[in-house]
Formats: C-alpha cells, sequence, structure tokens
C-alpha cells in the first residue's frame, strides 16, 4: 500500500485540484499500489469531481486517506471553479 489508511492526506492535493492536475496525480498514485482495492477505487480519478464525491462517501469511514485525498482534490476543483469561471467567462462581459 502506497499510503497509510489511518492518517489524512496533505492538504497539498487541494493546490493539486486547484491547478487542474489533482485527478491525473491522483489516479497515477492509487495506480502504483500495491492493494488491488487502491487501484479498483482509483480508477474514479477519471469521473472528475462525481468520482472525487463517489469516492468519498465510499471509503470516508473505511480509508481515511483516500477518502481525504478524494475530498481535498474536490475542494480545490470548487476554488478554481469560484476563481476562474468569473476571471474568464464573466469579466469580459462587463
Amino acid at each position: 500500500m502506497v499510503w497509510n489508511t489511518k492518517k489524512e492526506a496533505s492538504k497539498i492535493w487541494i493546490l493539486l485540484g486547484f491547478i487542474g492536475i489533482g485527478q491525473l496525480v491522483a489516479l497515477i498514485y492509487s495506480l502504483v499500489s500495491k492493494d488491488d482495492k487502491d487501484r479498483i477505487l482509483g480508477v474514479l480519478f477519471i469521473l472528475g469531481w462525481l468520482g472525487d464525491i463517489i469516492l468519498y462517501f465510499i471509503e470516508k469511514d473505511k480509508d481515511k486517506y483516500l477518502s481525504s485525498m478524494a475530498l481535498y482534490l474536490f475542494i480545490g476543483e470548487i476554488i478554481m471553479f469560484v476563481i476562474i469561471f468569473p476571471l474568464f467567462f464573466l469579466l469580459p462581459l462587463i
């Protein structure tokens, strides 16, 4: 197993979710795991924010690291949407 299931993930996953490479990094990170369960669940990262939500609720009581990683990625994606969407799509309309 690549990570300790009883520890929370690092907050760096928020930054990775914000800059848009979090899903790819999380997918690679889970695929290098030695545990088949982590490999299978890691494929949910392909679904983007929907995969983050599904993975969080599936693993929130069992695997603290994987669920917090999915939650932090989702938070980063929300922050990116809140900042980037107004800047690039609404400001030109003003």
